[in-house]
């Protein structure tokens, strides 16, 4: 599950398998990583915190899987090239933290 050796991947599309379990933290580690799509797998667990720390990531599909939990707030002056974020059909709980909605804009609300 490291993938932390892969330092010059920018696109990863693992979608339409039958992966389980956690989404590795180490995926957002990747410094030159763009677009990660895990779609129609089976993964389940948490949304990593880590996810604010990928510099280039401008998509991220992490839908039709069986995650759980809340989605992560995002770092200040993270994440600023994303353009898109599937997270429909999972289990997730809660809302769309104030951090990730303000990327819109590029900008993080204060205090975030």
């Amino acid at each position: 599950s490291n993938v932390g050796n892969l330092l010059k991947l920018a696109f990863a599309d693992l979608s339409n398998n039958r992966f389980s379990g956690f989404i590795p933290s180490s995926f957002f580690n990747l410094p030159m990583l763009e677009i990660l799509y895990l779609t129609n797998n089976t993964l389940d667990g948490t949304i990593p915190p880590s996810i604010s720390d990928s510099p280039k990531l401008r998509d991220i599909y992490l839908d039709n899987n069986f995650l759980t939990g809340t989605v992560p707030e995002i770092s200040p002056g993270s994440l600023l090239s994303l353009e898109e974020l599937l997270l429909s059909f999972n289990y997730l709980t809660g809302t769309i933290p104030s951090s990730i909605c303000a990327l819109r804009n590029n900008s993080i609300p204060p205090g975030n």
